[in-house]
């Protein structure tokens, strides 16, 4: 249930970027929608993934995550394997980061660049800076590794 409603508010953030207006196939809004689409068809029940997420924030190192069904399940630091507790926010699906892209694209960010797998459709990096003026509130995410269980 998790899984539908983050997927759900991302795609109305989509849905409704796209009524206003924007409906060039190569925004990002129609990338994110193509990309999502991809994954939905490929997603597969399980998978575990290496993730990079760069900011000034805890956990700034590569985390491994498995996730079963729309579930995390499992999630380390790659170099130490020490446990990353559930209560950091740091161990993020795939579907968290669709819904990182959609939040980024309805909070209308300075700059969002986002890349997805050609095949799968996951997000392999998104880069989000949040305002212009701002330092430190950048934020990038770099799916390194992706393996289906």
């Amino acid at each position: 249930m998790p899984y539908l409603r983050a997927h759900l508010a991302t795609l109305l953030a989509v849905v409704s970027l796209a009524a206003s207006g924007c409906h060039d196939p190569s925004s990002p809004m129609a990338s994110l929608a193509d990309a999502q689409q991809r994954w939905l068809r490929a997603r597969p029940a399980a998978y575990r993934i290496t993730l990079l997420r760069s900011c000034e924030c805890l956990y700034s190192v590569p985390l491994v995550i498995e996730v079963r069904g729309d579930s995390v399940t499992a999630a380390r630091v790659q170099t130490t394997g020490e446990p990353v507790p559930a209560t950091t926010g740091a161990a993020i699906s795939v579907d968290g980061l669709f819904t990182v892209v959609g939040q980024a694209l309805s909070r209308r960010v300075v700059q969002l660049d986002a890349t997805y797998d050609p095949r799968l459709g996951y997000p392999t990096h998104i880069y989000i800076d949040y305002a212009a003026p701002v330092v430190d509130d950048e934020i990038a995410y770099s799916v390194i590794a992706f393996e289906p269980l």
